[in-house]
């Protein structure tokens, strides 16, 4: 792939958190960001072997008072 083309893709590649990185971010525990998974407040994807992504900028606008 020719090196700006994967510059752009990159860019336009939503940026995806761990949850620890989430609770980090939000200073929140497990516990908030579960029930804020199991509430729809903050959408989650969950991937292969229990792990759960969640979008940057759902998490930053959630931060922010707007919806995810």
């Amino acid at each position: 792939m020719v090196p700006h083309m994967q510059e752009q893709t990159k860019q336009e590649a939503p940026d995806y958190l761990r949850s620890a990185e989430v609770m980090e971010l939000a200073r929140i525990s497990r516990r908030t960001l579960d029930r804020w998974t199991a509430e729809g407040i903050l959408p989650v994807i969950k991937r292969p072997g229990m792990q759960r992504r969640y979008r940057r900028d759902a998490v930053e606008r959630l931060l922010a008072g707007e919806p995810p």
